[in-house]
C-alpha cells in the first residue's frame, strides 16, 4: 500500500495481470473525478437586490490542480471581466486555494443583470464551462413615508407612505395592530392611506406593510398618527388692482383657553396654511385588559399589548418586576415603544411572573401590573414495559409533569379510542385513573387490566395533555402464555419413491418454547437414526425424513414446552401412490337451455314415458355433427352429454379417479390411435388440470382408440376408460366467434360512423377458410325482435382468409343498430353465420359529448340468457330467450 501507482504498474507490467490492472487503474482514475466547475451559490439563477453587495465563486473540481489555466469570468456580452478595473465596479478576485474566482459586484446595478459563465482550460485540450443566471430586484424602499403625521380635524387626509420595489409591493394597512379594511371613510391609494373628515378616533399607530410575493419579502413602516385642531380666519385686502390673502389661524387647545393667533402672508392665489401650532396634552389612560393573568407557552413566542391613549401618543416601555430590568434590551425580548406589544421569542418558564407596563408621553406617565403565567407543556417522566402471565391482573403506570397539572390517559396502538377515566364502556375489565403526587408534582395515570388475555398484548401509548400540548409515549405490554399450535395446522405429509419430507411446526409461546419430536411415542432427542434430522428447538421445529423403508411412515408428535404450560401436535407422515385408473373419460358436459330442453323432469316427461330399457342408460343420436345424449336416471331428471366433435377436433371432459394416491391430480393424458395401429406407434397427449381437454390434429373419417391416465406428484396412473370414436367427414367451418366485447347483448362502438370488427378463425372441418362474408343491417328492437330498418338498405363485404381477422365498417349512421352477420366459406360452402347488434355513439357534432347506451334494457338484463360454448373443436348452440 505504501508504493505508488507508478511502481505498482511498473512492477506487473509485463503479466496478463498487471495488463489488466493498468487498463483499470487508468479508467478508474478517470472515472474517479470528472472534471468540471462549480458555481456558488449553488443556484441557476441568482436573485439579487439592486445596491447589495454581491460575490460568486467559481472553482475548478478536477484532479490535479495544476492542469487548470484560463480560469476567466465573461460578463453577459461574453466579454473577459477584469481582476485589475475599479474596486467599486464589478471585477474579479482570486481567492485564497487552488483554482477558485470570485467575481464580486460591490454595488449590483440592474444594468448587471444577465447571464455570466465561468471558463477555463484543463490539461490544455478541454474547455471548460458554467454558467449563471442573476437577476435584480429593487427592495422595498421607503419613498415618502413619514412616522409622524398630523391629519387636520374634519378634513380630508393621506397618510402618506410612497413606497417602490420591483416586483412591484402589494399595499396593505393596519391600525393599531388591526386589519384596516378598505370602505367607510378608509380609501387605500397607490401612494397612501386617505381618511376622510378625520377626527380624534382615527389617532394612533397605522402600520404601512409592503409584501412582495415573488420574493418573499416583506417590509413595515410605523407610522404615528395625531389629528390637530385649527382655526383659520381669512382676510381680503384689496390694493389698487391687486388682491392680497391675510390669514389668521389658531390650533386650540380646548374650550376654555384662548387661542393664539398666527398670522401669513401670502401672494395672489395662494391658500393659507398655518405657520405654527400648538397641540393640547392629555396624560394617558390605559384601555381595559382585563385582570386575569396572560398565559403564554413554554418554548413558543409570546405577544402581549399593552393598550394606552393620551395626547401625544404615549410610547411604552416593559419591566420585569423581579428584577427590575427593562426589557426592551433584554434577550429573548422585544419592545415596541410605539404599540405596547412585548415579545417573547422563545418563553421558559422562569419568565413566569410580574411584568409593569409604563406609557408615557409630555403630560405624564402611568403604569399597570400585567401577570405572565407561564405554561409549561407535559413531559411522560416514567412509563416501563411490563410483562404479565395470562389472567393475571395487568397494572401500566405512567407518570408526567407539567403546568397546569396534565391528564394522562392511554391508547392501544390498534385502536384509534382513547381510554376514559373508570371503567371502559366496552370492557369492563380495563379501568383507568389519575392520581397527583405533590410532592414530585407530577400526575400519574394508572390502567388496569384484569385477567389479561393474548388479545391485550401489545403496544400502549401513554398521552399526557394539558394547555401547552400533548406528549406521547409507547410502552408494551407483554401477555405471556403457554404453548400453542394453532398455526400448525398441517396433520399430514405425503411422501414417495424414498423422497426427503419435512415435518414443521411452530409453536406460539410468551416465553418461547422449547420442542421435542416423538415417532410413534418413542423419544426422538437421544436419536442416533441418520434419517431422521432435527433442525430448529423452537418456536419452529423440523423433522427431515428420509422414509427409506414402511417403518418410518409413522405418527410424529411434536412437543412444546415453557414455564407457563406444554402442548403436542400430531402430524402423520404418509406414502403417496401414483394414482388409480380414470373412472371415466367423457366429452364435454353442457347444462341444456332453458327453452331448448327446459321441461325434461318427472312432471312434464314422467318416467313411465320412457322404455324400460332406457332409464339408467345413455339415449344417443347424432345431431348437428356430434352427439346428443339424454342421460335418463331414477325420477326423470336427465344429465345432457356433448360429445363436442369437429372434424379433426375432440373435446373431453373427465370423471376424477378413484384413488388419487394422497396427492392432488397435476395433469391428464390420452394415448390414441388408429383403429387398425398398434399401441406402441400411439400418441400422446397431456393436459394440465382445469385446462381445455382439446386434442385436434385428427385426421376426418376415420376411427380412432383413446386410453387415459391421471398424473399426481408421484407419477402417472394405469391407462383405462377407453373410448373409440369415428371422425365426422370433412365439412363447412365452424361457426365464426367475435372478439368485441357486449354489454347486455349489444357492443357499443366508441365512433358515432364506424367500427372494427374482430372475430376468432374458426375450425375448418378439414378444408381451409378461403374467404369471409360480412353483412350488416340498420335494425331496431320490435317485440324484442331485431328487425331492418325500411328504407336503409344492408351492405356486404367480402374478405378473403389471408387478410387480418379484423374489418373497419365505415360510413355507419350515428346513434343506430347494426346488426352483423359474419360466415365463413371453404369448398364444401358456408358455416352457420355468427350474429352480433353494434350501437353507434351518438354525433358529437350535435350534443358535443358521448353519453353511451341509456336503456331501459339494462333494468331486463339479468332476466336475458345467453348460452355460447365450444368454439374451434365445439359445436355451438346459441340460445337467446327474450326479456319481458
Amino acid at each position: 500500500m505504501s508504493r505508488s501507482r507508478s511502481e505498482f504498474k511498473a512492477n506487473r507490467q509485463n503479466s496478463p495481470l498487471g495488463i489488466w490492472n493498468k487498463w483499470l487503474l487508468e479508467h478508474l482514475v478517470l472515472a474517479e473525478v470528472e472534471p468540471r466547475l462549480e458555481i456558488l451559490p449553488y443556484q441557476e439563477v441568482l436573485i439579487r437586490p439592486i445596491g447589495k453587495n454581491v460575490l460568486i465563486t467559481c472553482h475548478a473540481i478536477v484532479e490535479g490542480k495544476n492542469l487548470i489555466t484560463d480560469l476567466h469570468w465573461h460578463d453577459p456580452s461574453g466579454r473577459v471581466i477584469n481582476d485589475w478595473g475599479p474596486r467599486n465596479q464589478m471585477h474579479t478576485m482570486v481567492m485564497p486555494g487552488d483554482n477558485t474566482l470570485a467575481l464580486i459586484f460591490p454595488s449590483l446595478l440592474e444594468s448587471e443583470a444577465g447571464n455570466y459563465t465561468c471558463t477555463a482550460n484543463f490539461a490544455s485540450s478541454e474547455k471548460l464551462s458554467k454558467t449563471v443566471q442573476i437577476e435584480t430586484i429593487i427592495a422595498v424602499t421607503w419613498l415618502d413615508a413619514p412616522e409622524e403625521q398630523y391629519p387636520i380635524l374634519n378634513s380630508d387626509y393621506k397618510v402618506r407612505c410612497k413606497v417602490m420595489a420591483n416586483p412591484p409591493p402589494n399595499i396593505d394597512w393596519q391600525k393599531n395592530s388591526e386589519l384596516i379594511t378598505p370602505g367607510g371613510r378608509y380609501v387605500v391609494e397607490s401612494d397612501g392611506l386617505l381618511i376622510q373628515k378625520a377626527s380624534e378616533s382615527d389617532d394612533g399607530v397605522y402600520t404601512c406593510r409592503a409584501i412582495v410575493i415573488e420574493t418573499g419579502e416583506l417590509a413595515e413602516r410605523n407610522i404615528r398618527v395625531e389629528v390637530s385642531w385649527y382655526t383659520c380666519r381669512a382676510i381680503v385686502i384689496e390694493i389698487g388692482e391687486l388682491v392680497h390673502l391675510q390669514s389668521h389661524c389658531h390650533r386650540d387647545r380646548g374650550v376654555s383657553a384662548p387661542a393664539e393667533p398666527l398670522s401669513s402672508r401670502q401672494g395672489v392665489g395662494t391658500p393659507a396654511e398655518p405657520l405654527s401650532s400648538r397641540q393640547v396634552h392629555t396624560p394617558p389612560t390605559f384601555e381595559d385588559m382585563g385582570s386575569e393573568p396572560v398565559e403564554v407557552i413554554e418554548g413558543e413566542q409570546a405577544s402581549v399589548t399593552c393598550k394606552a391613549k393620551g395626547k401625544p401618543q404615549p410610547k411604552f416601555s416593559w419591566i420585569k418586576s423581579l428584577k427590575q430590568e427593562n426589557l426592551a434590551s433584554a434577550d429573548r425580548f422585544g419592545v415596541n415603544e410605539l404599540t405596547g406589544v412585548l415579545t417573547i421569542t422563545r418563553v421558559t418558564k422562569e419568565d413566569d411572573g410580574e411584568y409593569v407596563c409604563v406609557a408615557k408621553n409630555a403630560a405624564g406617565s402611568v403604569e399597570r401590573m400585567v401577570r405572565l403565567s407561564v405554561v409549561i407543556k407535559p413531559v411522560v417522566v416514567t412509563y416501563r414495559n411490563i410483562s404479565i402471565a395470562m389472567e393475571k391482573d395487568a397494572t401500566l403506570q405512567c407518570s408526567a409533569s407539567g403546568r397546569p397539572s396534565p391528564f394522562v390517559t392511554f391508547r392501544k396502538l390498534t385502536s384509534p379510542n382513547r381510554y376514559v377515566l373508570g371503567a371502559q364502556p366496552m370492557d369492563d375489565r380495563i379501568d383507568l385513573v389519575n392520581k397527583y403526587d405533590t410532592d414530585r408534582q407530577e400526575t400519574i395515570g394508572i390502567l388496569r387490566i384484569a385477567g389479561v388475555l393474548r388479545s391485550d398484548d401489545g403496544l400502549y401509548e401513554c398521552i399526557a395533555t394539558n394547555k401547552g400540548g400533548t406528549y406521547f409515549k409507547n410502552g408494551h405490554l407483554t401477555v405471556q402464555f403457554p404453548p400453542s399450535f394453532a398455526n400448525t395446522p398441517v396433520k399430514e405429509v405425503w411422501s414417495w419413491n424414498k423422497n426427503p419430507a419435512n415435518l414443521t411446526c411452530f409453536a406460539e409461546a410468551i416465553p418461547n418454547a422449547s420442542i421435542s419430536w416423538k415417532m410413534n411415542s418413542r423419544d426422538l432427542e437421544m436419536s442416533r437414526d441418520q434419517y431422521i434430522q432435527k433442525q430448529g428447538n423452537g418456536p419452529f421445529s423440523s423433522l427431515v425424513v428420509t422414509p427409506v423403508s414402511d417403518q418410518y411412515y409413522a405418527f410424529y408428535q411434536c412437543i412444546a414446552t415453557n414455564p407457563l404450560g406444554r402442548s403436542e401436535t400430531t402430524i402423520q407422515l404418509r406414502q403417496a401412490r401414483a394414482p388409480t385408473e380414470i373412472l371415466q373419460a367423457k366429452l364435454e358436459i353442457i347444462t341444456a337451455p332453458r327453452a331448448f330442453l327446459s321441461n325434461f323432469n318427472t312432471n312434464s316427461w314422467p318416467l313411465n314415458l320412457w322404455p324400460a330399457e332406457f332409464v339408467g342408460v345413455n339415449l344417443c343420436r347424432y345431431f348437428l355433427r356430434g352427439y346428443l345424449c339424454l342421460d335418463v336416471v331414477e325420477g326423470g331428471s336427465t344429465n345432457i352429454i356433448m360429445f363436442s366433435v369437429a372434424a379433426t377436433t375432440i373435446t373431453f371432459s373427465f370423471v376424477g379417479v378413484k384413488d388419487t394416491g394422497g396427492l392432488p391430480i397435476r395433469a391428464y393424458a390420452v394415448q390414441y390411435k388408429e383403429e387398425r395401429v398398434d399401441w406402441d406407434r400411439a400418441r400422446n397427449k397431456t393436459w394440465a388440470v382445469d385446462s381445455p381437454y382439446i386434442l385436434e390434429g385428427l385426421e376426418p373419417q376415420t376411427r380412432y382408440n383413446f386410453r387415459f391416465a391421471a398424473k399426481n406428484d408421484a407419477g402417472f396412473g394405469p391407462w383405462a376408460a377407453p373410448e373409440h370414436h369415428t371422425m365426422p367427414s370433412r365439412s363447412y367451418p365452424e361457426e365464426p366467434k367475435f372478439l368485441n366485447a357486449a354489454q347486455d347483448g349489444i357492443v357499443h362502438s366508441a365512433y358515432y360512423n364506424h367500427f372494427e370488427l374482430q372475430w376468432k378463425i374458426p375450425a375448418d372441418n378439414g378444408e381451409l377458410i378461403d374467404k369471409y362474408d360480412i353483412k350488416f343491417c340498420p335494425v331496431r328492437r320490435l317485440n324484442d325482435v331485431w328487425t331492418e330498418i325500411p328504407g336503409m338498405s344492408c351492405k356486404t363485404v367480402e374478405q378473403r382468409s389471408h387478410e387480418p381477422t379484423s374489418l373497419l365498417l365505415a360510413g355507419l349512421q350515428p346513434d343506430t343498430h347494426y346488426k352483423i352477420e359474419l360466415r365463413a366459406h371453404n369448398n364444401i360452402g358456408y358455416s352457420t353465420p355468427g350474429q352480433i347488434v353494434v350501437k353507434t355513439a351518438r354525433d358529437p357534432s350535435s350534443t358535443g359529448i358521448y353519453y353511451g347506451e341509456t336503456s331501459s334494457s339494462t333494468s331486463r338484463a339479468t332476466n336475458c340468457r345467453y348460452i355460447t360454448s365450444l368454439t374451434l373443436a365445439s359445436l355451438v348452440f346459441l340460445f337467446f330467450r327474450p326479456c319481458p
